[in-house]
């Protein structure tokens, strides 16, 4: 049996009820992490996450301010996606409808809300993970 690299896909869907009020960027409540590959030598070796959409449903009977943002733990840089959004009550919001985007290795993507109260809104991030050299046998 031989071993061979080929790319991989993974298709996901991750629900995530009750998003936190504020995030603590050392600690685990991402949506998405692009996990960094092994043994790399070129660029196209590395793995990256493309997000297909975020979807965010405000379950209280207010209007709740929505956060999205995407940092890079080597580099330390932010980006917001959304800033402040009020969802009113009761409805869904759909991020990037018909859009996508890719997250590099050690992107974290962000979900959070700034309201008083916890358990206000439910979020599903759809993605792909693509690993360009996963090892298979053969």
């Amino acid at each position: 049996m031989a071993n061979v690299l080929l790319p991989e896909n993974i298709s996901k869907n991750t629900l995530f009820p009750n998003i936190p009020r504020e995030i603590n960027l050392s600690g685990t409540n991402y949506a998405v992490v692009v996990p960094a590959a092994t043994n790399v030598i070129r660029e196209s070796q590395k793995n990256f996450a493309l997000v297909t959409s975020i979807i965010v449903t405000n379950t209280s009977l207010r209007s709740i301010p929505i956060f999205a943002k995407v940092t890079n733990d080597v580099d330390s840089k932010t980006a917001f996606l959304l800033y402040g959004v009020n969802i009113p009550p009761g409805t869904a919001f759909e991020v990037i409808q018909g859009n996508k985007f890719i997250l590099s290795e050690n992107d974290k993507l962000y979900v959070y809300h700034t309201d008083t109260a916890e358990g206000v809104a439910d979020a599903m991030v759809s993605y792909v993970i693509h690993k360009p050299e996963a090892e298979y046998t053969v």
